[in-house]
């Protein structure tokens, strides 16, 4: 990772280390990109296969006067799809080529949209072919077919053709490779569709989203993302694709840099690799910069602080190589100087081990998971592991749900919904409830039952029976609920200590209190939140709050009072807060100070609502408390 104030520095004075570099080592300036050596036009002009040229002039008549939404023969649309697959599997020599697939991708829409019969295809082409055409091609039931509005049944079909697939267990990842080729081809000529219904097939697109991601595809999946993305959310897209491409760290200048840089530690311990650098999409970055803003680690409004704009990888050609250099890699990027005197480090919670910590998936190489996943692994005739292929699951609503091969009802909950996941009580597979430790089987319908308003979680469950990530998620909110609970429990001791005073809360006082009272700063507390949490931990006495607070007389010296009420009729139905407003300012008070607690998250309708007050005797005050209380509004009132 690079750290923000080295930026500027890298981006005005590195290109002189990179030319240096160059000159020496002959490095390129630029990634070329893959192109396939083969197209489907080089072996139909040239006759190099007779059976893949059959396909070919057998899907031409079939299709002859089908037009695509652009106008172009629909024949256009099969040969994208077929090259597309030639250059992910990076063709160069056809006797290396699967021509069963190449073929299933001449024909996949000859079945559903040209009506020819499978046993045909399977009688022309052979039963492989024939199996992945049938995977391919979309269901059509009773109901879809009196549907009115196309689309609708399309997309409905799209999913049951996922379902379909997965029920029957299919091992032949082509069926999926074909069909993501198709739905690619069909993003990228999106433009010619019309406008009303281009919004309908990017957000189905997020099926095919899912499905790159189980296999591994991440460049096919970071492309879908981001031509739904501009489809779903133009405008925004544009924004923040210009902050993104005008961002100094996805200039030439700085990604050659860093590879000089890297190339040079390559050298030093005299490995052999390449090295590959991906810009990373514009929607994940845009989901990136979203989360780090929630979490107060970025501004909403850039990219400063989200440090894998491009992601760099070194590809060894073995594992000891492999080690040698994540050993030697923090000697440029640790805390030493660099040659422009500014410290560049590395973040290690960031760097991916994927030999020692080999992914659920069987990955354990950086080659197998960079970039194309499966098809990297059919690239070289290796095997796919069994549990590569993550199981496919369906929500109630027909959505796909990708899990780990061996995921129980709990991690399912966890992926659904995994704030109230705590609170689940079963799944219900297939129309059958289960328990939660069910292991869930593929292409089920499943749904995660959580009673509404549930106020007991059981997060204790047997790790023995979920996914690594899943209890990864457990114990960050039991972590969470720790923290929460110190915190309530730092409140409780200082509230009675802060009656003296007519007030019930630390943040209240901060408000009071002069400007040169800095509570928070004395007692090196970010937030109110973090001086509770410290009070109910035992990291700091409460008299020492006290005494800081007893250190300025002010509060001695004002008249305070505080009236605290909670209800559950929502914030805004009834007037809540102009009625204590009222009330407050009748009996002759001055409002000095106010706060609102945001509604809870099982009971989205539950506040809190707090005003600070001057100038009202005790008589009066007791004399509030009996309106609050009678009203049926307020669950709780408290007056001080």
């Amino acid at each position: 990772m690079i750290n923000s104030t080295e930026r500027i520095a890298w981006h005005n004075l590195g290109q002189q280390l990179y030319r240096r570099h160059q000159e020496t080592e002959n490095i390129p300036t630029t990634d070329l990109p893959d192109k396939p050596l083969l197209t489907i036009q080089d072996i139909v002009q040239s006759d190099l296969d007779p059976r893949i040229v059959g396909a070919y002039d057998f899907a031409k008549m079939v299709h002859a006067g089908h037009f695509r939404a652009s106008n172009e023969p629909y024949m256009t649309h099969l040969e994208a799809v077929t090259n597309m697959i030639f250059s992910w599997y990076r063709t160069k020599d056809l006797t290396l080529a699967d021509s069963d697939l190449i073929i299933a991708a001449l024909q996949h829409d000859t079945v559903e949209d040209r009506g020819v019969e499978l046993t045909e295809i399977k009688e022309r082409f052979g039963e492989k072919v024939a199996e992945y055409v049938d995977g391919v091609t979309e269901l059509r039931s009773e109901k879809e077919e009196k549907s009115d509005d196309e689309d609708d049944s399309k997309q409905a079909r799209d999913r049951e053709t996922i379902r379909k697939n997965v029920d029957r267990g299919y091992k032949a990842v082509e069926v999926y490779i074909i069909k993501l080729a198709d739905r690619l081809h069909n993003m990228r000529t999106l433009n010619f569709v019309p406008k009303d219904k281009q919004i309908r097939k990017a957000e189905e697109t997020q099926t095919f989203i899912e499905i790159a991601k189980a296999l591994g595809m991440w460049e096919v999946k970071t492309e879908l993302e981001d031509l739904a993305f501009s489809y779903t959310d133009p405008e925004e897209y544009k924004k923040i694709k210009a902050e993104i491409e005008n961002d100094p760290r996805r200039n030439d200048i700085f990604v050659n840099n860093i590879k000089a840089r890297v190339q040079s530690v390559l050298d030093s311990c005299k490995v052999q690799a390449r090295i590959e650098t991906r810009p990373n999409g514009i929607y994940a970055l845009h989901e990136k910069q979203i989360a780090a803003a929630a979490a107060a680690k970025n501004s909403p409004d850039n990219f400063f602080n989200i440090n894998d704009l491009v992601s760099f990888r070194v590809i060894t050609d073995d594992v000891d190589s492999c080690r040698i250099f994540a050993g030697r890699i923090n000697d440029l990027f640790g805390s030493a100087e660099n040659a422009f005197g500014s410290e560049i480090t590395t973040d290690p919670s960031r760097a991916d081990e994927f030999i020692a910590d080999p992914r659920p998936n069987g990955y354990e190489q950086m080659e197998d998971f960079n970039n194309w996943g499966v098809i990297s692994l059919k690239r070289r005739g290796l095997k796919v592991p069994e549990n590569f292929m993550p199981k496919i699951v369906f929500s109630s609503e027909n959505e796909p749900i990708v899990l780990s091969k061996n995921s129980t009802g709990v991690d399912l909950a966890y992926k659904v919904d995994p704030i109230r996941a705590p609170f689940a009580t079963q799944i219900v597979v297939n129309g059958v409830p289960q328990l939660l430790d069910t292991v869930i089987p593929n292409a089920a319908i499943v749904q995660v039952i959580i009673p509404n308003h549930s106020k007991v979680g059981n997060p204790n469950f047997d790790h023995n029976y979920i996914q690594p990530e899943t209890a990864a998620m457990i114990e960050e909110q039991q972590f969470r609920k720790e923290r929460d609970q110190k915190t309530l429990e730092g409140r409780l001791i200082m509230q009675p200590l802060l009656l003296q005073f007519g007030l019930l809360d630390l943040a209240d006082v901060q408000n009071i209190l002069p400007e040169d009272f800095l509570l928070l700063r004395k007692i090196k507390s970010a937030n109110m939140d973090e001086l509770y949490f410290k009070i109910g931990a035992g990291y700091i006495k409460p008299e020492t709050i006290l005494n800081q607070i007893l250190n300025h007389s002010t509060l001695s010296t004002i008249n305070l009072g505080t009236v605290s009420v909670s209800g559950n009729q929502g914030i805004d139905q009834s007037g809540i807060i102009s009625s204590i407003s009222y009330l407050i300012s009748d009996a002759g008070g001055s409002i000095v100070s106010n706060y609102l607690d945001r509604p809870r998250l099982e009971d989205e309708q539950t506040y809190t609502l707090r005003y600070v007050f001057t100038g009202i005797g005790q008589q009066t005050k007791d004399l509030i408390r009996e309106i609050i209380e009678s009203e049926e509004r307020f669950t709780e009132c408290v007056v001080v």
